[in-house]
């Protein structure tokens, strides 16, 4: 074998496993959108959900916001504090959650260079909206990468593809609730 066709059969075999963990991972996604769907009870899909999205990008540490009354209200939150995320300033002066938020827009900073409230290091971001066409319903925020390193693109597209399933889990238990508020208004008439 030359050079050339061992270089060829080296990269051919290095996209073969990129092509497997893909493949991978979607499954993995589809398993956990069946998952997140199937359960009614809000706060523990964002529970499982944070797991997963920690798991999924290999993050440190985040937290969930979702919009109540017209403001962003912490939900759930794995080793960061509300106060903390809204420290971090993006665009317009706004902190990342709120910009994101207003703006239905994806964030990923990298070395930031940060300390939190506990002196704990901050080098990267990435804050994601949990939105439908219609409606943002909140972020979610992860900090750093346990490994080291910025968020990627795919990281962006795996965590986007996972919220689009917490959006509707969000919207199916909005509707079972007023479901179930006019079930019980009918019941008393």
């Amino acid at each position: 074998m030359s050079v050339l066709q061992v270089e060829n059969k080296s990269r051919l075999d290095e996209l073969e496993a990129k092509l497997a963990a893909t493949r991978a991972e979607l499954r993995d996604l589809a398993t956990m959108g069946a998952v997140i769907t199937s359960i009614h009870e809000i706060n523990a899909v964002l529970s499982v959900v944070m797991d997963m999205a920690i798991r999924l990008v290999d993050g440190e540490v985040g937290l969930i916001m979702l919009e109540e009354n017209g403001k962003l209200k912490l939900k759930i939150s794995w080793g960061v504090s509300e106060d903390f995320v809204r420290t971090i300033t993006y665009n317009d002066e706004l902190d990342i959650a709120s910009y994101c938020f207003d703006k239905r827009q994806t964030v990923i900073l990298s070395e930031l260079g940060m300390k939190d409230e506990k002196g704990y290091s901050i080098d990267s971001v990435i804050c994601l909206p949990i939105q439908t066409s219609e409606k943002c319903h909140g972020i979610m925020l992860i900090i750093n990468k346990s490994n080291g390193g910025s968020f990627s693109e795919e990281n962006k597209e795996s965590l986007e593809m996972l919220l689009n399933f917490v959006a509707v889990a969000i919207d199916n238990s909005n509707l079972l609730q007023a479901r179930l508020k006019q079930q019980k208004v009918e019941q008393e008439m």
